[in-house]
C-alpha cells in the first residue's frame, strides 16, 4: 500500500518554479488575443509553466502591456520590474530638487530627506 502512495507522488510532480520575462509574458497575451482558441494549457506546455502561471497572466494583462509600453528596451529582460510607489512625490521631489541646482545651491542629503517628508506629510 506505501508503495502505491509513492508511484503516485512520483507521476505528479511538480513542474520547478520558472520566472518568465517581460517579454515572454507580452508574448502570452499576444499570442492569446490573436489567437482565442488556443488553450492555456498549449501555452503552459510551450512556456515549460503551469497553467496556473498562464491564467495569472492573462488575468493581468493590463498591468503587463502597460510595464511593457513603457518599458525600456533593458528592463524587457528583466523577470520583476517595480513601480514608484510615490510617483507623484518622486517627481515633484525631482522638479524641487532641480529648481535649486538650476540656481546653483547645493542640496545636503538631509535636506532631500527634510523635504521629502514634507511633501509626504501633505499627501
Amino acid at each position: 500500500m506505501a508503495s502505491s502512495s509513492k508511484t503516485i507522488n512520483a507521476d505528479k510532480q511538480r513542474k520547478r518554479r520558472k520566472n518568465l520575462l517581460l517579454e515572454d509574458k507580452v508574448d502570452i497575451i499576444r499570442r492569446k488575443d490573436t489567437d482565442v482558441k488556443l488553450s492555456d494549457e498549449k501555452l503552459a506546455v510551450e512556456f515549460d509553466v503551469e497553467c496556473s502561471i498562464i491564467s495569472g497572466i492573462l488575468r493581468n494583462k493590463e498591468k503587463f502591456l502597460q510595464l511593457h509600453a513603457g518599458a525600456k528596451s533593458s528592463n524587457l529582460k528583466k523577470i520583476h520590474i517595480q513601480m514608484a510607489r510615490f510617483y507623484s512625490l518622486k517627481e515633484t521631489l525631482y522638479k524641487w530638487f532641480k529648481d535649486l541646482r538650476s540656481q546653483n545651491i547645493s542640496v545636503s542629503q538631509d535636506l532631500l530627506k527634510m523635504k521629502a517628508v514634507e511633501l509626504y506629510n501633505k499627501i
